[in-house]
């Protein structure tokens, strides 16, 4: 049996890629086993305006932690065996739940390859980029209202590097750390995603970000889609619903030296066995660019349109416009990052009810009379 090794990696802030990585790995086959530490956290202050009413306050504010994780992550048996293991802490009740739990294996050099565990279905790009390596504070209000989120099943995948399919059989959308008796897991699910790259690789797209050493412009083009179906699982004391789903998407992102720009659009298509389909979209859009190597502006907007056929809540198209700055602490890397931003939501919250739903990791809160404007800072690191 190989002896395991113990290697800490400490490398200036000057060359530091992404974070420092902590490694055990074998001494005497490294493809044998390997496994890197790895986290982040983001700290965050939130200031919500609203229109003062008998019930609600006028401002709401104070600070929380939005992200706290840690994972491992390496090979096993093989350079082509893979996994990742990623949990989180609650930031309500500070206890931890798993996030991503997979296993990967690579076939050769086929560019094909197969994943089982628990992860996010291959959908919304918003979603399947990192939170740490967004634009902005959080994702938009519109990828929270449709992503995919955390789901376990199997997912095979074709990835060049300028091309990548991917098509996975799993419990349905929003189904992390569910039992297979669970009544939110679908019968069957099946989603399917395409993406390819022009003018540089689909390793550039990891984040939203570009930086102004990018020597060539480059184009990501991706279209999704996903159904599923439920009803028929057994769950007590409530049976689950009867209902298909099916959700459409489709993106385009755009990065120059030091500029970036991504828009997606969004379709979720709800058939119920009784009560009327609805229908319901969702559009973003948000652009970036570096004033100093080190200091990012942006700018984004996000529309939900509900379906009038809701039979419960609003059904009132929900807007929101956001503008921001980010300090990278070091240069080209998200390990050390200060963001703050303005938000503004100009229709009343409740409006929307029936898709919106609880959104304080948007820093919206109910507001039954009008507008409102939140102000957030973060503070996130790396290691």
């Amino acid at each position: 049996m190989a002896r395991i090794a113990l290697a800490v990696a400490l490398l200036a802030a000057t060359v530091l890629p992404a974070s420092a990585q902590f490694v055990i790995q074998s001494e005497t086959d490294p493809d044998k086993f390997s496994m890197r530490i790895r986290g982040y956290f983001q700290f965050r202050y939130t200031f919500n305006v609203r229109d003062e009413t008998e019930s609600q306050e006028q401002i709401t504010n104070g600070f929380d932690n939005r992200r706290t994780k840690v994972g491992v992550a390496g090979n096993v048996l093989s350079a082509d065996t893979t996994y990742l293991v990623v949990m989180a802490v609650n930031k309500r009740t500070g206890l931890g739940f798993l996030e991503d739990a997979w296993v990967n294996y690579e076939f050769g050099d086929t560019n094909w390859s197969v994943t089982a565990g628990q992860f996010k279905p291959p959908f919304r790009r918003e979603e399947l980029v990192s939170a740490s390596r967004q634009i902005a504070v959080d994702r938009s209000v519109a990828n929270e209202v449709f992503n995919q989120d955390y789901t376990q099943g199997v997912r095979l995948a074709y990835n060049d590097s300028q091309t990548r399919f991917q098509v996975a059989f799993t419990d349905g959308f929003r189904t992390l750390n569910d039992g297979f008796t669970n009544r939110n897991e679908a019968d069957l699910a099946i989603t399917g995603r395409v993406e390819h790259a022009m003018g540089d690789s689909l390793r550039r797209f990891r984040d939203f970000t570009s930086w102004r050493s990018a020597e060539e412009t480059a184009v990501l083009v991706g279209v999704a889609g996903h159904w599923q179906t439920s009803g028929h699982t057994f769950a007590a004391p409530l049976p689950a619903p009867e209902r298909d789903q099916y959700f459409l998407t489709a993106d385009l992102s755009l990065e120059g030296q030091g500029w970036s720009a991504f828009s997606a659009v969004v379709m979720r298509t709800t058939d119920p066995d009784e009560g009327g389909e609805v229908t319901d979209f969702g559009v973003v859009a948000q652009g970036s660019l570096f004033v100093t190597d080190q200091t990012e502006l942006f700018i984004r907007g996000s529309a939900i349109f509900p379906d009038d056929n809701h039979d419960i809540g609003g059904t009132d198209e929900f807007y929101s416009m956001t503008v921001g700055g980010t300090r990278y602490f070091i240069p080209e890397s998200h390990a050390a990052k200060l963001v703050t931003e303005v938000i503004y939501y100009p229709e009343p919250k409740d409006d929307s009810d029936a898709i919106i739903g609880f959104r304080d990791n948007a820093g919206l809160l109910p507001d039954t009379e009008g507008n409102q404007f939140v102000i957030r800072a973060m503070m996130q690191v790396m290691f």
